[in-house]
């Protein structure tokens, strides 16, 4: 902005020879002080910590704090709590196949469908039927 006599005015904090944008301040410390920032200094942080494996990180106000560090210790969270809260169920599906009973049978008691019980199966290496040696001709 161009003050008297066509000077270039600097921002009022001292220190900043930024030009000025609004009311005195430059685009900066004027965006600063509409978020509650302080003027000088690093602006606040929370700090955040991933409760899967501890690292801490900080958060900017104004912005969304994650829960977890990465993509890898969100999907070992999820996976955990899926294992603990299916875990009755799995075993039933185990005892079920190592009973012999079909699939079908499994998949309607318990409410899932049969792709579900061939992969609990197949996770604790359970197969319905044994793979056949491949015949060349």
């Amino acid at each position: 902005m161009m003050g008297p006599m066509g000077l270039q005015r600097e921002c009022a904090v001292i220190g900043c020879q930024k030009p000025v944008k609004h009311r005195g301040l430059c685009t900066n410390h004027y965006s600063r002080t509409w978020r509650g920032l302080p003027l000088l200094g690093p602006p606040r942080m929370r700090v955040r910590s991933c409760p899967m494996c501890g690292a801490s990180w900080g958060v900017l106000p104004g912005r969304k704090a994650t829960v977890y560090c990465g993509p890898r210790c969100r999907r070992l969270h999820l996976i955990a709590t899926h294992r603990a809260s299916n875990r009755e169920r799995d075993e039933q599906i185990v005892a079920g196949v190592q009973a012999g009973e079909l699939h079908r049978v499994i998949a309607e008691r318990l409410g899932v469908t049969t792709s579900t019980v061939s992969r609990v199966a197949a996770r604790y290496g359970l197969r319905r039927v044994p793979y056949a040696p491949r015949r060349r001709a």
